[in-house]
């Protein structure tokens, strides 16, 4: 049998070295690309009432938290000052409970927050010999897919009450204030990415409400505040906000009756996102790789 010879041409020497370095730049390039569209290695959030306490999830940290459809809620922390004799201690994160609402893709996410105890019903209250109670909940909010933007914010209250009669002039606050692309509150009230929303329900002598509704819209000059809503619509572009909710809880008078607020709901609306230049810079470099690897090919 005769010999066989191979016509095939050769490849340059040190070719096979250079295709697969510039298979590791595309590799690398497409990785870079897509490596924000992974999802979060964070726990499903609970789905009814009355949810985990906040200390469930760990210390507070960016990766400790819980994730409902598009959103992850994480980096918690709690601090109250104000309380005193007759109440059962000031909440904390084992005190404070979160379970989300909210099923799809782009639709609304609700986190709700509530504190119960045994004794009286719930931690966020000023009872005898507390004057003034302030609970803060700080929290990070962030899409866990860089497809998806936070666009709207709306906050509600749970029930809220004082006996009848009470003392004029007993109040129920809450203030979600907001620095919007930071993972934590850092930012200041003249800065262009804060905002708050706020509903505080007055009380007179008979225990009839009077509720007031602000919300302060984030501008390159500070906020702009606005009445008679509890909804805020956000810029674009924003993934992450940084959040710190403060809960107030006033008794005009060292004397009367309880006054209390057990529960609030943030809702978070999210969109589809506006690709940022730096993708674009990726998915351009991406695609020169795939070009160049195709032109060293026909040309060997």
């Amino acid at each position: 049998m005769g010999a066989r010879f191979d016509n095939r041409p050769s490849a340059a020497p040190g070719g096979g070295v250079r295709a697969r370095r510039w298979r590791v730049v595309l590799a690398a390039s497409v990785g870079l690309c897509f490596a924000n569209f992974g999802w979060a290695a964070i726990s499903s959030c609970p789905t009814s009432a009355s949810g985990s306490a906040l200390s469930s999830f760990g210390a507070q940290s960016a990766s400790n938290g819980c994730s409902q459809v598009d959103l992850n809620f994480d980096n918690f922390s709690v601090t109250t000052t104000g309380n005193s004799a007759g109440n059962t201690g000031d909440p904390t994160t084992g005190d404070v409970e979160l379970y989300g609402t909210g099923t799809s893709d782009l639709g609304p996410i609700l986190a709700h927050f509530d504190s119960t105890d045994s004794s009286d019903g719930t931690q966020w209250v000023a009872t005898e010999g507390t004057r003034d109670l302030v609970s803060t909940l700080d929290f990070q909010v962030a899409t866990n897919n860089s497809a998806y933007d936070i666009d709207s914010l709306t906050l509600s209250l749970g029930d809220y009450t004082t006996a009848n009669p009470s003392n004029a002039g007993n109040y129920v606050e809450v203030m979600e204030q907001f620095c919007l692309g930071d993972t934590t509150f850092s930012c200041s009230t003249s800065s262009s990415n804060y905002g708050y929303i706020e509903e505080k329900v007055t009380f007179n002598e008979s225990g009839a409400p009077t509720i007031s509704e602000i919300v302060c819209t984030p501008g390159a000059s500070g906020c702009t505040t606005s009445t008679g809503s509890l909804t805020l619509t956000l810029p674009s572009g924003y993934t992450t906000i940084g959040i710190s909710e403060v809960v107030t809880v006033n008794r005009e008078i060292d004397a009367g009756q309880n006054i209390y607020l057990d529960s609030f709901s943030d809702q978070f609306g999210t969109d589809t996102a506006v690709p940022e230049p730096g993708a674009f810079w990726l998915l351009a470099t991406a695609l020169a790789g795939v070009g160049i690897v195709r032109l060293r090919k026909h040309s060997a």
